[in-house]
């Protein structure tokens, strides 16, 4: 019989990590960089595939940064850092990636030394290993953008009207609000946009709506048409240059009062069916049924009937077709559209 062993399993020694690539982390002044030649985002201003030089309007330059994110850079600096690779020179650092951030650093920085103020330098990863070797250079560049997934704009808004609800000082919601690219207006407003309906803000974000014009709209939004009136006026203003929202404000000021029209029908409405006055909804075609519009409507001595005289239970109408009905029925004229 053979003794049962009584030695243990060597424990499994973990598995070493290794590292990915062999680069550096440097702070840089974002003036003295290039743009590496095999960064895959290009400027498209140019068609250069056809050697044309006329510009392509449908194809708007994508390395530019935009105001928000200058904003941004301006107020925090470059929070992600670039990457970059020795240029053909030995010398020159290139940006395989990051590109609208360093540019925008590049505009903070020179706005700062006009001032004569100190600047921002720029958070970067150099890979040594990069240089020289063009085909990894543009397939890391191609693998960024291609990976990158752009928040939606309803993700944006709920991430904005989250900081417009924090509990913070109004210093420090100021400060946010310059590093999106906001006002403190825009960013109140996000609080109303965000409680617009699923469907309603889709159709008003397709029309580039922002988050005033959201919370706007947001006031309004039981009439149905209110985003068609609205994205007519946005784009009458815009057809007139500036920054005026005179059409924009005319069409609030009427749907608000259509709102209002809206809601005191519907409390006449409900007042007279407490009171038991039947209500009869407008029709086109009156022949088919025995109710007449308000105006159409005389008392058994020939007298025209107002809304007053028409609560009175007593009265009766001369119409035949009417009599024996009672108390007269009360005609609602077509809603206020």
């Amino acid at each position: 019989m053979t003794a049962t062993s009584t030695e243990q399993p060597a424990a499994l020694e973990p598995t070493p990590g290794v590292k990915g690539y062999d680069g550096t982390f440097a702070w840089i002044d974002p003036r003295t960089l290039v743009i590496d030649p095999y960064n895959h985002r290009k400027p498209r201003s140019t068609d250069e595939a056809d050697g044309n030089d006329e510009p392509t309007p449908h194809e708007p330059d994508t390395t530019e940064p935009d105001p928000e994110l200058i904003a941004s850079v301006e107020e925090v600096g470059v929070q992600t850092p670039l990457l970059l690779r020795p240029q053909d020179d030995g010398e020159t650092l290139g940006v395989i990636f990051g590109q609208r951030r360093c540019k925008a650093a590049v505009l903070a920085a020179e706005k700062a030394v006009a001032k004569d103020l100190p600047f921002r330098m720029v958070p970067v990863i150099i890979r040594t290993d990069l240089a020289g070797a063009d085909d990894d250079a543009v397939t890391l560049s191609l693998i960024e953008n291609k990976h990158r997934k752009a928040t939606s704009a309803r993700e944006d808004l709920a991430a904005v009207r989250q900081l417009s609800l924090m509990k913070i000082s109004k210093t420090r919601k100021a400060k946010h609000a310059r590093t999106l690219g906001l006002t403190q207006k825009q960013v109140k407003a996000a609080e109303k946009a965000g409680q617009l309906s699923d469907s309603t803000l889709d159709r008003a974000l397709s029309y580039d709506f922002d988050f005033v014009e959201l919370a706007d709209l947001h006031e309004v939004e039981e009439l149905d048409y209110a985003v068609d009136w609205l994205r007519y006026a946005k784009r009458r203003d815009a057809e007139e240059g500036g920054r005026q929202r005179g059409h924009w404000a005319h069409e609030m000021q009427e749907l608000r009062a259509r709102k209002a029209e809206h809601a005191a029908r519907h409390k006449a409405r409900q007042d007279l069916k407490d009171s038991g006055v039947p209500l009869v909804d407008y029709s086109w075609d009156w022949t088919k049924t025995p109710a007449r519009p308000l105006t159409d409507l005389v008392t058994a001595d020939g007298t025209a009937l107002d809304a007053e005289t028409h609560t009175d239970g007593a009265l009766w109408i001369s119409s035949p077709l009417l009599a024996g009905f009672g108390k007269p029925a009360l005609l609602i004229s077509p809603p206020f559209v």
